[in-house]
Parts: structure tokens; C-alpha cells; sequence
């Protein structure tokens, strides 16, 4: 963007920055699937109730936090619509499908941004995307602020729901993890 303001424009960093949020896509599918294995690992599994309870304790103190949304949040596609405040995990296997549901929200909305990008490429190629993306008059750069700003929202989800679960599993420790004194028993 800089060498574009200053009339040395760069296009092939535009074009590495388009791949590497292709990249990133990819990257989410595979994530996706993955999330997928293990909510239904999750399903088929046995929960230890004392860290069911430990972790049901912990989520039902903890602030509530927001959720990726496409509606009713700051650059939003839908901006006017009032949103109660998003539901809560009250465990393990809702506190997984809320970060896989946000992640395919969030995955939309990067292939939402990159097809934003691709459209204007051209313009970088021609050494006008600052005036272009200053003047407001292509969708990219707010697809570009909702992009990081939802990011945000789900790492901060889906940190502080896992620290949730490291938290509840501190309260009940060593129960339920027994396993890892068997796999080190017969790792000696």
C-alpha cells in the first residue's frame, strides 16, 4: 500500500498477500474437519463427571464474550439489527461446536474477502489500489476490517473457552487422567 502511495507500486506483494489468505482458507477447511473428528470422538466418549461439573462451574462464571457474527456487530454485513447477546457453552461438547460454527462464519467471510481481492487486484497491477481503496468506492477494504475484526472475536472465544477447560481439569486434577499415568508406565 505504501509503494502504491508513493508511486513505486509493487503488485507481487498483493498477489503473496492474496495466496497466503488462500492459504489460510485451506488451512480452515482443514481445521474444520478436524473439529469435526473431534466432536465426534467427543460423542462416542465417556465424560468424566467430575470434570463436567468442574468445567460447567467454570463457563457459567466466566464473562459472556461475542461471538463471530455477519449481523449486528461492528463491520457487519447486516449492521441495524440488534442482537441479544450471544448464548453461552454450558460444556464440552457446546463450547466445540460454538468454535466450529464460528469458524465456518469466519471461513465465508475470508473467502468473502478474497474474492473482494481478487476483484480489485487489477487496480494494484496498475498502480492505483490506494486511491482506489481510499476512495471507498470497492467493498475490499470493508471486507478487509471485518475480516481482522471477526478474527478477533474468535480467537478471543476460542481461547478463553479452552483455558476454561485447562482451568477445570487444574480443579479436578488427577481425575480423569489416569491415562496419562498409564501411557508413562509403559513408556518406562
Amino acid at each position: 500500500m505504501l509503494a502504491d502511495m508513493s508511486g513505486k507500486p509493487q503488485p507481487k506483494y498483493f498477489r503473496q498477500a492474496l495466496e497466503q489468505f488462500r492459504k489460510s482458507s485451506r488451512a480452515m477447511d482443514t481445521l474444520l474437519k478436524k473439529m469435526e473428528e473431534l466432536i465426534g470422538i467427543h460423542k462416542s466418549a465417556t465424560v468424566d463427571r467430575t470434570f463436567a461439573q468442574a468445567l460447567e462451574r467454570v463457563l457459567q462464571g466466566s464473562k459472556p464474550l461475542d461471538r463471530v457474527s455477519l449481523s449486528g456487530v461492528r463491520y457487519s454485513n447486516i449492521g441495524s439489527i440488534k442482537i441479544p447477546t450471544p448464548a453461552q457453552p454450558k460444556d464440552l461438547l457446546e463450547m466445540m461446536t460454538m468454535q466450529r460454527d464460528d469458524l465456518v462464519i469466519l471461513k465465508r467471510q475470508l473467502d468473502e474477502m478474497i474474492q473482494a481481492f481478487t476483484t480489485v487486484l487489477p487496480l494494484a497491477d496498475r498502480g492505483e489500489f490506494a486511491s482506489a481503496l481510499l476512495s471507498g468506492r470497492f467493498g475490499f477494504a470493508d471486507k478487509v476490517q471485518q475480516s481482522v475484526f471477526l478474527l478477533g472475536l474468535y480467537n478471543q472465544f476460542y481461547v478463553a473457552k479452552c483455558m476454561a477447560t485447562i482451568d477445570a481439569t487444574m480443579q479436578v486434577y488427577p481425575t480423569g487422567l489416569q491415562w496419562l499415568r498409564q501411557a508413562q508406565q509403559q513408556k518406562d
